[in-house]
């Protein structure tokens, strides 16, 4: 099932608190502990270092999804997805 609007925050590298905005952020997934594979779909900025990614279905069909959000100049984002797939 996918999960659609997952929402999050990115935040500056350098000071891990300042809000970032026009940033183009990465999106990718690792099922089971394989490889990380880019996310079906690319996040967007909602505004005020707000952003969001639907995750699709394809990307958490999986007992456990590692997955990771990046952006140049902002801090890395990884959680863990517990599925019941």
């Amino acid at each position: 099932t996918a999960y659609p609007d997952f929402t999050f925050v990115m935040v500056d590298a350098t000071d891990g608190v300042s809000l970032e905005t026009g940033l183009t952020v990465s999106c990718t997934v690792s099922k089971d502990g394989g490889v990380l594979a880019a996310c079906t779909n690319a996040p967007s900025e909602v505004g005020s270092g707000l952003y969001k990614v639907t995750l699709a279905a394809a990307d958490l069909n999986a007992d456990e999804v590692w997955v990771r959000l990046t952006a140049t100049g902002a801090r890395r984002i990884e959680f863990k997805i517990r599925t019941q797939k």
